[in-house]
């Protein structure tokens, strides 16, 4: 079983190389944590859906249709650890995770934070969590940065926008206007593209958008060769980028430098037969939703 293997069926492993779920259910610590249920496997079977997935290092988030988070694998640093409420939106990239509360508030928890969840006041409609920083947007359109800020990640240009995403070392985020911006250290991202964009995610040393025709654009030093077509849903992460066809179909392609300090294994690049709604990305395996 992998970590995306899950009794709803909502949920395939996708890509890669991933201890198995025995494994990493062993690996979980005993005692209870403060956050809510304990993490470590796969959630059991229930009669809500899932509206949204994560998938980080080596564990995996689901935000369930009832607005509760149900996490598994990996608990280190309490990164698979479920967080007591509801909410609205959910990110996970690497070990962390943060989520938008029904308040309207961000919560992130595991990674950098550990047992001792940080909580950011909103009014806030989504967030995004990196590899080093967080960014959201409020509720009136500007955006609101937190971690490290070493190449200007977390000082986002003033203005509305409608979604952000955070990559590592650079964020990008879409405008009101439907057009993209980025900041940070852009250099690895070469040139941003013209247009209007209707979804964004960023990975290590790229960034991906949905263009409103539906069609995919990529851009950054880690971009590879974007195929063709017409999408709905687009993931990037460090050494891949999966995305799901018009059709329900789902591609993934190699980032040029796979094995850049990384294991790499081709079956990253073979993602099951299926009908697909959306797909994360983690960094050597992913889950999608089915339809």
């Amino acid at each position: 079983m992998g970590l995306c293997d899950h009794p709803r069926r909502w949920l395939i492993l996708v890509l890669g190389i991933f201890v198995p779920l025995a494994a990493l259910i062993a690996f979980v610590a005993s005692t209870p944590t403060p956050l809510g249920a304990q993490g470590g496997q796969a959630p059991e079977e229930q009669s809500v859906g899932v509206a949204q997935v994560g998938v980080g290092l080596d564990h995996a988030c689901a935000l369930l249709t009832d607005g509760s988070i149900d996490c598994w694998g990996s608990n280190e640093d309490w990164r698979g650890s479920d967080p007591r409420g509801e909410y609205t939106q959910l990110s996970v990239r690497g070990s962390d995770n943060c989520a938008v509360s029904v308040a309207q508030d961000v919560v992130c928890w595991g990674g950098r934070r550990g047992a001792s969840p940080l909580v950011v006041t909103g009014p806030f409609t989504s967030v995004s969590t990196g590899w080093d920083h967080s960014c959201a947007v409020r509720l009136s359109g500007a955006v609101h940065c937190w971690g490290a800020n070493g190449s200007g990640q977390s000082s986002p240009p003033p203005g509305r926008f409608a979604t952000v995403a955070v990559g590592s070392g650079f964020s990008c985020g879409i405008r009101d206007t439907g057009l993209v911006a980025c900041w940070g250290n852009i250099a690895r991202l070469s040139t941003i593209p013209n247009g209007r964009f209707t979804s964004l995610t960023a990975g290590q040393a790229h960034a991906c958008g949905i263009t409103s025709e539906q069609y995919l654009s990529c851009w950054g030093h880690w971009a590879g060769e974007t195929p063709t077509g017409r999408y709905i849903s687009v993931d990037a992460a460090s050494l891949h980028t999966c995305a799901v066809k018009l059709s329900g179909v789902l591609v993934c392609w190699i980032n040029p430098f796979p094995t850049d300090g990384y294991l790499w294994h081709e079956s990253t690049l073979r993602p099951p037969l299926g009908v697909y709604q959306s797909v994360s990305t983690g960094l050597r395996s992913g889950c999608a939703i089915t339809v």
